[in-house]
This record gives C-alpha cells, sequence and structure tokens, in this order.
C-alpha cells in the first residue's frame, strides 16, 4: 500500500487538530478538575493539620489549666486539712481545759466540803470536851481556885514589860481608874484589896475597883478596864484553849 505525501500530511493535520481539541475540550477541563480536586485535598489537609494542631493546643492548654487545678485542689485541701486539724486540736484543748477545770472545781468543791464536815466534827468535838471540862472543873471550882486564880493575875500582872503596863495605865487614865472585876462568886476581902494594890502599884493610878458576879466564868477572873479584858477563869481559858487547838490545826 502506498503512502500519498499529501494524505500523510492531511492526516497529520487531522492527527494534530484532534490532539489540540483534545487538550482544548477534554484534558484541560479535566486537569482544570483534577487540580481543583487536588488543591480541594490539600485544603482539606492543610485544615486537617490547622484543626489538628488547635485541639492539640486545646488539648494541652486543657491539660495545662487541668494540672493547675489540680494543684489548686490539692492546695487547697491540704490547707482544709491542716485548718481541721488546727480546729480540732483547739476544741480538744478546749475539752480537755474545761475537764481539767471540772476536776480542779470538784476536788476543791470536795476538799472544801470534807474540810466544812471537818470542821464541824472538830467543833462539836470541842464543844463537848468544853461542856465536859466546864461540867468537871465546875465541880472543882470553889472560892479557893477562885483565891488561886487572882494570884495568878496577880504573879503575871508583875511580870508584865514596861510597854504593856504603860497600855495598862493609859487604858486606866481612860476610865479614870475605874475597873470592873467578874467572878462567879463574891471574891474575899483579902482578895480585893490585894487585886487593887497590884493595878495600883504596877500603874501608879489609884484603882476603883468594882466588883459583880458572873456564874458562867464557873471560876476566876474577868476584869474590865475600858476597852481591855484581862482573863483569868476557866470559862475564857476553855474557850481560848479550843480555840488554840483550831488555830494549831
Amino acid at each position: 500500500m502506498q503512502i500519498d505525501l499529501t494524505t500523510f500530511i492531511l492526516e497529520l493535520i487531522n492527527f494534530v487538530v484532534l490532539v489540540w481539541l483534545l487538550h482544548r475540550f477534554l484534558y484541560r477541563p479535566i486537569q482544570a478538575v483534577m487540580a481543583r480536586r487536588r488543591q480541594a485535598i490539600e485544603d482539606s489537609v492543610q485544615e486537617a493539620a490547622d484543626q489538628k494542631q488547635q485541639a492539640d493546643d486545646l488539648r494541652t492548654t486543657y491539660e495545662k489549666r487541668l494540672a493547675d487545678w489540680q494543684r489548686e485542689q490539692d492546695r487547697e485541701r491540704a490547707e482544709l486539712d491542716k485548718e481541721l486539724a488546727d480546729e480540732r486540736e483547739r476544741k480538744l484543748e478546749e475539752v480537755r481545759q474545761a475537764v481539767e477545770e471540772e476536776k480542779q472545781r470538784l476536788a476543791a468543791t470536795t476538799a472544801k466540803k470534807e474540810a466544812d464536815a471537818r470542821r464541824r466534827m472538830e467543833k462539836q468535838a470541842r464543844a463537848k470536851g468544853m461542856d465536859f471540862a466546864a461540867k468537871f472543873l465546875e465541880r472543882l471550882s470553889g472560892a479557893e481556885l477562885d483565891r488561886r486564880l487572882a494570884e495568878v493575875l496577880v504573879e503575871d500582872i508583875k511580870a508584865w514589860p514596861d510597854e504593856k503596863l504603860e497600855s495598862l495605865k493609859t487604858a486606866l487614865a481612860e476610865t479614870e481608874g475605874q475597873m470592873t472585876i467578874a467572878s462567879p462568886r463574891d471574891l474575899p476581902l483579902e482578895v480585893k484589896q490585894q487585886l487593887e494594890k497590884t493595878f495600883s502599884e504596877a500603874t501608879g493610878v489609884a484603882c476603883k475597883l468594882s466588883y459583880l458576879q458572873d456564874e458562867s466564868l464557873i471560876a476566876g477572873l474577868s476584869v474590865t478596864i475600858g476597852p481591855w479584858v484581862l482573863q483569868a477563869n476557866v470559862r475564857d481559858e476553855l474557850a481560848w484553849f479550843t480555840e488554840g487547838l483550831v488555830h494549831a490545826q
């Protein structure tokens, strides 16, 4: 088969035109579509990458904030635990203090009650003892015991120091020498004279003695000079003795 040059050229031209037409109306649109599709895919990929980055950033921020929040919660919880522990300890200390104070109060109350009961018993015992002694001494009392106690008073006055005698002298000066002597029985004349002489010589004041009877003295004398009271009798000596027992205990 012979190929004509003209035919060959025409076929070549037809091929070129066909290629151009295919490229112009088929390949270029397809390439454009493919380019747009590729660009869309790339944009989608980029958008996905951006979203992933944003998600990563958000996750990192969230994790950081979560960690910060957790640390803050731990710190606040620790502070709360410490405050609760301190408050619990303070309350316990208050309770312990209240219990201790109550124990001390009860101990003091119990001690006071025991002391009061002991004092009442001692007072009753002293009263009974004094009553017994008074009744016993009352049976022994008489003019002779009165005389002897008067002699004891005279001996005591003679042994007084100067400052005590000066005080007695001052008291007598205020009463102008007046003094009262009480006794359970009428004193013998010589005893009265001895008392007047002793007080006058000891103080240098002319004493004026008046006498009265007081059976409650049991035996002895009670001398009153203004604010002064000199006791030399069984009743007051017993009272002094029982009071001395109280102070000694």
